[in-house]
This record gives C-alpha cells, structure tokens and sequence, in this order.
C-alpha cells in the first residue's frame, strides 16, 4: 500500500507537517526516556548485568559468557551495555543503549505503519508507543527487551516491504534482523516462526496465482527462492545457539501452574498496562484496537494475518506453556508494536469515518481532510493527558525510591513507590499480575468465612487479624496493608497479590478453627487463635 492522498499527505505541506509531528514525537520519547535515566540505582537483574560487564575484559569473554549464565540468555543479550559501559559501569551508561533501542523501535514503527497504511497512520502508532510508560519503563532497563524489540521490528518491517513491494535486496536486513533478535532474547524464534508461516503462503499463493497478481512464472520463482534463502541463512546462523535454547527449555526454573488465562479481564489488564491507561482511556484503546482489528482483517491479505500472529503468537505460547524467570511474560512487550500499530490504524479509521460524514453533510473538501485531522488530533490529546499523570507519577517514583527492594510488600509497607513496582515490571510482580489473574479460587458463602474471623499471634511474634469484608476474608498483620484472601478449599486461603503466600487454617476436635499456619517464600510459622 501506499500513502494515502488524504490530509495533504502528498503536497509538500502535508508532507512538512508531518516531520514536524515526527520530530515532535521523537523529541517527546527522547525526554521521557532520558530525563530519568538514571534517577534509580540498578535493580537485581540490571545488577546482573553490570556483573557480567565488569566481568568481561573484552568482546570475545562477553560471547562466551551469553548462554552460559545463570539466565541462559543469548549473547548478544549483553552487547549494548558492554559496549556503553565497559570499565565505566554508571546506571545512565548501561541503560543508554536500551534507551537507543527504544527510541529506534518508534522510529521503526512509524515506518511500518506508513508501509502497512498510510505515514499519519505509522505517527499516530509511533506516538501511542512513544508515551506508553510501560515502554519508557523497558527503555529505561539495562536489560535485552529493547534491543529485542527493534530487531523484531526490523525484522517485520523488513520482511512485509518484500512481500508487498517484492524488492529482494529487502530480504538481507530481515535475514540479519532476524539473525540478531534469535541471538538477542529466545522468544525471537516465535517471530521467526510466525514470518515463515506468512511467508509459505505467500509462496503458496505465488505459486498458484502468479498471473493473477501480475508476476510471470519466473518472477514467482525468483521471490520464492530468494525468500527460501533468507530463512535458510537465518537457520543455520541460528544452529550453534540450539544447545542453549535445549537448556532453557529443560531447565528446572518453570513452574507448571504459571500459564496464562487468556480471559477477557487478563487482556484489559493487558491493555491497560500497555497503554499507560486507566478506566476510560483503558476502554479507548480497546475500542480503538477493535476497530483497527476490523480494518485489518478487511484486508484479507497474508500480511494482516501477519500483523495478528505477530501480536497473538507471545500469547499464545504463555498460555500452552508453564513460563518461569527465564522465559517470563516480560517478553510479551515483543508484540507491543503490533498492538498500537492495530489501535493506530482503528483510531485512523474512526477519523476517516469523521472524514467521510463531513463530506457527506456538503462540506467541501478541505473540510473533510481537516475533520480528519481533528479527530486525529481530539484522539492524541485523549490519550496523551491520561500518560502525562502516570509519567508524572513514574517521575515521583523514581525520586522517591530509594535503594531498590525487589518485594511489592516491603516498598507498600514502607510508602516507597518504586518505579518499577509503579508499571509492574519486575519479576516478582510480573508472576503476581499473572497468578492474580489466573490462579483459580472457589466460592464459600460468607457465613463459612465467619469461621475463621479472628486475631491469632504468631509465636514470640506479631498477630494477624482475620476479618470479613462483604464476600472476602481479609488478613492484616496490625499496622501493615490489608490483604484479601481466596479460598482454595474449605481450610486453605492463598493472597490475592501474594500468590506465593498461603493460608492454612487448623480445626480442633470440636470443628472450631484454633491455629493457622502461614506459609511464604521465607518459612512457615504457625498462629495461634485467641479467645
């Protein structure tokens, strides 16, 4: 496709206004990822990875350390940060390279949606990701999700221009996209897998329908060899890093009962937490994702059914396979450009529907170019002011934050909101989001839970209140946060946001509650109930 002629995109006008925009938007994401950058001290993983760059005395120590640490990352995993900030390891230093990253995938982006739509329709999805504090979070990371992510883009962008424009020498920077994603983050190897189903019906349909699609026999031959090539050379780049991804695998980290449940309120919180949203704004960008869903299956084309494996695919696989800290729902952000890419195209559409109604009213037709153009511009502040308070609040997290507790519990207790703990993004609450979520309770009627109100105290330690509110029991160690509890049978609770920590009731021969136990990743202790 190419751009389309509406809002003066191709008079040098339109064409102005949009690098401006594009400038704009690429200097809003800059500042929103440099501001900050180095605001926080290094959490665990990040530690992590200063180790391994001090470590390092030179590239060739780095290789060998990539799938052989504790994580089994890949090895190019910790190129960026070594190259940043070997010998001088400050925050900003091995962060800058995830912040390059990330600001290189919005760029990337809006080429895609220029090729995919239109070039309003690739800013407005650039923009959406350039303001997701989820993504400024990540690009914030000295971690590989950004790298990843860009590579992934380069990849998609790389490989669509060729199957809609069939341009061959495209298929060299996929093929090396795609070489350096699988070397980057493993999940790459499900996008990999996803351009090669697109990619053999395409050559399916080539073969079937050349005529049809104005190729001649030889032509259709051509594109199909070339394409065959480019996957057999990311193949066997790909050989030598197969152990590592066995291991991985095989490794004793996963944990059976962390799957995704891809419900209806799984996906909300998903949405929510990509597009910096809450309530309305929430709801805006799944009506905006909808519509831009809409659209793109009109198209009926392998290159939409791309788009849609490229954002369903990381789904999918959490909800088939037990995920742990090596392979965990972090990955996830690598559909994170398709998802506004889809919700960018939707916000586009419900525009050219304003477009169209302005026309179809009698005004001329400036006039429904600039209905267009307002509905757009309504769409951006509507998402833009929600995202400014969360950045304002990213900001205060960072400042108040302090040296880094990587326990949800202890930064509430302690009224210290941490970023990371602000947009769920590290290990411990990522697993908690999750089991939230998906770990399945039973229904007891609230006069069973009257059964186990009351105040029971640990041995040579604190009580915990057990009380009742509504249809939920609540614990709370006095002078602490309240938790709700879920019950898993008659007798055994687990917390609602610390799903790693149980509840347990005692009955006495009389039937009447008299202890509980409490289990936590830290031990068990036993409470007894008092009269």
């Amino acid at each position: 496709m190419v751009d389309s002629p509406s809002m003066g995109a191709t008079r040098p006008s339109g064409r102005w206004a949009w690098a401006t925009l594009a400038a704009a938007v690429l200097l809003l994401s800059a500042v929103w990822r440099l501001e900050t950058l180095d605001r926080r001290p290094l959490w665990m993983d990040e530690q992590f990875t200063e180790r391994v760059v001090r470590g390092s005395a030179d590239l060739a120590a780095l290789w060998k350390v990539g799938s052989q640490d504790d994580y089994q990352h890949p090895p190019l995993a910790y190129l960026g940060p070594w190259l940043a900030a070997h010998g001088v390891e400050t925050p900003a230093r091995l962060r800058l390279p995830s912040v390059v990253a990330g600001l290189a995938s919005i760029a990337l982006l809006a080429a895609l949606g220029r090729l995919l739509f239109d070039r309003w329709t690739g800013l407005f999805a650039a923009f959406l990701m350039g303001i997701s504090i989820y993504h400024v979070d990540f690009s914030q990371e000295a971690r590989p999700y950004m790298a990843g992510l860009a590579f992934t883009l380069g990849q998609y962008l790389s490989l669509f221009g060729f199957l809609l424009r069939g341009r061959r020498e495209l298929l060299v920077p996929f093929a090396a996209c795609a070489a350096a994603a699988l070397y980057t983050y493993h999940l790459a190897l499900l996008h990999v897998g996803v351009a090669a189903g697109v990619s053999v019906l395409q050559v399916t349909d080539w073969a079937r329908n050349a005529e049809r699609r104005g190729l001649t026999a030889a032509d259709a031959k051509a594109r199909c060899v070339a394409l065959g090539l480019a996957f057999l050379a990311v193949a066997v780049v790909y050989l030598p890093q197969i152990p590592s991804l066995v291991g991985l695998l095989s490794s004793r980290g996963a944990i059976p009962s962390h799957v995704l449940d891809v419900s209806p309120r799984f996906v909300h919180e998903l949405v929510q937490r990509w597009g910096s949203g809450s309530g309305w704004t929430t709801n805006l960008y799944e009506a905006a994702f909808a519509i831009g869903a809409l659209r793109l299956a009109a198209r009926r084309d392998l290159v939409a059914l791309g788009v849609l494996g490229w954002l369903a695919g990381p789904v999918l696989v959490f909800a088939c396979i037990p995920f742990s800290k090596y392979f965990d729902i972090r990955f996830l952000i690598s559909a994170l450009p398709a998802f506004f890419l889809v919700a960018a195209a939707g916000v586009d559409g419900a525009a050219r529907v304003a477009g169209l109604l302005a026309a179809r009213v009698g005004f001329a037709e400036g006039a429904t170019a600039a209905a267009r153009a307002a509905t757009l511009g309504a769409s951006a502040v509507a998402f833009l002011v929600p995202a400014v308070g969360l950045y304002r609040l990213f900001r205060v997290a960072e400042r108040r934050c302090g040296d880094f507790v990587n326990l949800p519990e202890v930064i509430e207790a302690h009224d210290r909101l941490c970023a990371d703990h602000l947009v769920l993004n590290t290990i411990y609450a990522e697993h908690q989001f999750l089991v939230k979520s998906l770990r399945k309770g039973i229904a007891l009627e609230p006069g069973e839970l009257d059964a186990f109100l009351g105040s029971y105290a640990f041995d040579g330690g604190p009580s915990i209140e057990i009380t009742r509110s509504g249809d939920r029991l609540m614990a709370q160690v006095p002078g602490r946060l309240q938790y709700e509890l879920v019950p898993e049978s008659d007798t055994r609770f687990f917390y609602r946001v610390l799903s790693e920590r149980t509840i347990t009731f005692e009955r006495g021969a009389d039937g009447q509650i008299e202890a509980l136990v409490l289990d936590s990743p830290g031990g068990s202790a036993r409470a007894t109930r008092q009269p």
